[in-house]
């Protein structure tokens, strides 16, 4: 099986830069190769193959976790048989949403041709003050084994303090891999296996990723948790990322939650058909997104405690929403 690594960041953050450098110290016995995807612009220039004799192939024309997948399907291929390979790096567009990549890379067509080895975002810190930005990054992010801070040197530690804070955030909590100048990461680093879930069919590019609550001890549990306090009962559960809701029944359960004036606050992250969505529901507020989740569905329900179903009923009627396993 040949390792692939996936090289992610937003634009201008250093990924150019950085797998050039991992191209020029990597093993010497060894044939890397490159598959670039950038709109309309060549990602990495033509000296590159000049010069270092590495094999780049570039898939043309939109985002390769998108609109053009089946060639991102055609190139990889042809690069595995042409090239033959010891390494493939994939450097996304600065505008790609990565979670489908990782999905095509590990679903049936490749998972004997490829191995997903450690998906590297290069984070320049001072772009974290670009709001339009930020979901993006944080699908990433959330996508990610090693988070590199590039542009060190450039960085205030102001911007590095926001962005260990910002890893800290996520679910589960990151670090800093490492904090790099001109990208100069090791290339020993890419060999890690990744860790990174994938769901067991491709998905569409996702937009945001939320803030998940933790399952009691991190496990998946599909009988429902309750928590009360403060005037307030919580309830949570989580169900293995196989099981499938049915979209329309969720949507018609949830309005009727909504409904309820004691509810403050649905917020989740489930698998409807092969799409992982997340929600967020408050007052009057409904707001759905697609999500680079993979890890397990979720759904977590605060009511004021007064005005709170009974657990039994809400446990039912949730495992009512699912499809047939």
């Amino acid at each position: 099986m040949t390792p692939v690594n996936l090289v992610t960041g937003l634009l201008g953050s250093g990924k150019t830069s950085t797998i050039r450098h991992l191209l020029a110290h990597k093993p010497a016995h060894e044939q890397w190769a490159v598959l670039v995807n950038e709109f309309g612009s060549v990602g990495i220039d033509g000296a590159l193959l000049t010069d270092d004799g590495i094999e780049v192939r570039q898939v043309a024309g939109g985002c390769i976790c998108c609109v053009s997948s089946p060639l991102f399907r055609v190139g990889l291929t042809r690069l595995l048989r042409e090239a033959k390979p010891d390494r493939v790096l994939i450097e996304p567009s600065g505008l790609a949403h990565p979670a489908a990549v990782v999905d095509m890379l590990r679903d049936a067509y490749f998972a004997r041709a490829v191995r997903l080895d450690a998906v590297v975002c290069i984070v320049d810190p001072r772009q974290l003050g670009d709001a339009q930005a930020m979901p993006l990054l944080h699908d990433q992010l959330q996508l990610a084994d090693l988070v590199v801070a590039n542009k060190a040197d450039l960085a205030a530690p102001a911007d590095l303090a926001r962005l260990a804070t910002l890893l800290a955030g996520l679910y589960p909590p990151k670090a800093i891999s490492a904090a790099v100048e001109h990208g100069r990461l090791d290339p020993a680093w890419l060999a890690s296996p990744s860790t990174v879930e994938a769901a067991s069919a491709p998905t569409p590019p996702s937009h945001l990723l939320m803030r998940l609550p933790r399952s009691p001890a991190g496990e998946v549990t599909e009988r429902l948790q309750r928590q009360a306090g403060a005037g307030h009962v919580a309830y949570g559960a989580s169900w293995p990322p196989a099981r499938v809701f049915d979209g329309k029944r969720l949507h018609g359960w949830l309005a009727l939650q909504q409904a309820n004036p004691a509810l403050r606050r649905a917020k989740g992250v489930v698998r409807i058909g092969n799409t992982w969505w997340q929600f967020n529901l408050s007052g009057t507020e409904r707001e759905w997104q697609t999500s680079a989740w993979r890890r397990d569905s979720r759904i977590e329900l605060i009511f004021d405690e007064a005005g709170a179903p009974a657990g039994e009923q809400l446990e039912r009627e949730l495992t009512d929403l699912l499809l047939p396993a």
